[in-house]
């Protein structure tokens, strides 16, 4: 039974010069093959990458440079290596991240690394649904795991096996076994779609589309890895109505590959609102904008409206305190936090202006506003405060910026304006064809791209 005390597992992490699998390398790499509760074996090594990692790698690790200049390539442990992991599971935390690095590494000595895997994320998410983290630090504080050398491999991949462990002894076998069983299952691969099909999707970063019998898009998505991300489909739980819809009405794939994640994004968001995939609910195109727009009334409180737009530019987006999918979203939104803040419904357009007081005064929800009792100042701030996520960013930049994405096969460069993808060049291999990205229109997906993407670029 997997999961069972029969069941080995390999317990694996690796430390790397970035990560990027397909161009950085591994520098450490730890596995520990264990049955049970049992240790049976413990593979450890430094690995020399070829080159000096940033000081930022070798100071998070606390790995010495000196350390890697006289230990062994990857090809000279490849072989022993892959015979420790070539029987048992595959468990690592963000799995698909350490799976990568060591499938490109193997596949460089010339070894093909395809075993079963389990990723401790999506354990976690599914042992504790209601939590919202699931990184190994938050992992280890809440079982009280002791974790002494955080980013070094063996103490990494240990902290997993006393995980498993831990939950193995604390659950109810079948209700555990049958969760490992699910999330380690082989894929439930649509009958249309060979195994020659998935070999020819690639592990880079860019757009699929599933198509259906009429070549007509029904899902499309995008990954740092499409390969990946279309195998995860069909390791899904089935028995969900979507995954299975997908699966049966599943013709072909098609994909596209970017320099970027920029381009993957932005290429997803366009390509969605184009064909309106039956499968896809965010995304979608809206030619009317529901805007939630803040003005001063004649007592200098500020005052909200709603309101659709089709256009928004540069001049209005300072007075939009947020933007929704339909009208009554937009004041069931209002509604909460005028709750959460005290802000009055009558200033929020939610209740219409009279002389006397809203009806929230009368439950203490209301700070008194309608009445003047809280100055005009304090009343202002608390408005900014609370849509302060909600709120359209003016600009940063004195004029247009040029981003470029790059990798060996491809290059994009971007222009971009008041959040406005001005142009966009794609050089490179055509081996897929790719969609003339639309530009010189405000789009409130593409703003939350760019303003999501150039915070962590700018940032960082």
């Amino acid at each position: 039974m997997v999961g069972s005390d029969r069941e080995i597992f390999n317990f694996v992490d690796v430390e790397t010069t970035g990560t990027k699998s397909a161009e950085d390398r591994i520098i450490e790499v730890a596995a520990i093959k264990t049955q049970g509760d049992k240790i049976l074996d413990i593979y450890t090594a430094l690995v020399n990458p070829g080159f000096r990692p940033s000081s930022f790698i070798l100071g998070l690790t606390g790995i010495k440079y000196e350390d890697l200049e006289v230990s062994k390539r990857f090809q000279d442990i490849a072989g022993e290596l892959y015979e420790f992991l070539s029987q048992g599971t595959f468990v690592a935390h963000n799995a698909r991240f350490d799976y990568s690095f060591l499938k490109n590494e193997f596949l460089r000595a010339g070894f093909s690394f395809l075993p079963k895997i389990l990723c401790t994320v999506r354990l976690s998410s599914a042992l504790y649904p209601h939590l919202k983290k699931h990184n190994l630090e938050s992992l280890v504080k809440r079982l009280h795991i002791k974790l002494e050398n955080h980013h070094r491999a063996y103490d990494d991949a240990y902290s997993l096996f006393e995980f498993i462990k831990l939950e193995r002894c604390n659950r109810q076998d079948h209700d555990f076994h049958r969760i490992i069983s699910e999330l380690t299952g082989s894929p439930a691969i649509p009958k249309l779609i060979s195994k020659a099909d998935l070999d020819s999707i690639p592990d880079t970063t860019g757009v699929y589309l599933f198509l259906n019998a009429q070549a007509y898009p029904i899902y499309i998505g995008m990954s740092k890895s499409i390969r990946q991300r279309v195998l995860s489909h069909f390791y899904q739980n089935l028995s969900r109505s979507k995954e299975m819809k997908i699966s049966t009405s599943l013709n072909k794939i098609h994909y596209i590959e970017t320099a970027g994640i920029l381009g993957a994004q932005l290429r997803e968001s366009q390509l969605i609102k184009q064909y309106q995939p039956l499968y896809n609910r965010k995304l979608r195109r809206n030619d009317y904008l529901t805007c939630v727009i803040a003005e001063e009334n004649e007592n200098e409180y500020i005052n909200l409206s709603i309101g659709r737009r089709k256009n928004i530019n540069q001049q209005n987006l300072h007075y939009i305190v947020g933007i929704y999918n339909s009208v009554k979203q937009a004041k069931a939104n209002l509604a909460e936090i005028a709750k959460e803040h005290k802000l009055c419904p009558q200033y929020l357009g939610l209740e219409p202006r009279s002389r006397n007081s809203c009806f929230n005064y009368y439950l203490k929800l209301c700070s008194g506003a309608c009445r003047h009792d809280i100055p005009v100042e304090e009343y202002n701030r608390s408005v900014y405060k609370a849509f302060n996520k909600t709120r359209l960013c003016a600009w940063p930049y004195g004029g247009e910026i040029e981003v470029v994405e790059e990798t060996n096969k491809f290059k994009e460069t971007f222009v971009i304006d008041k959040w406005v993808v001005k142009s966009a060049r794609f050089e490179g291999d055509y081996i897929r064809s790719q969609p003339t990205l639309e530009a010189g229109r405000f789009d409130l997906d593409t703003y939350k791209i760019l303003h999501s993407f150039l915070n962590r670029e700018f940032t960082t």
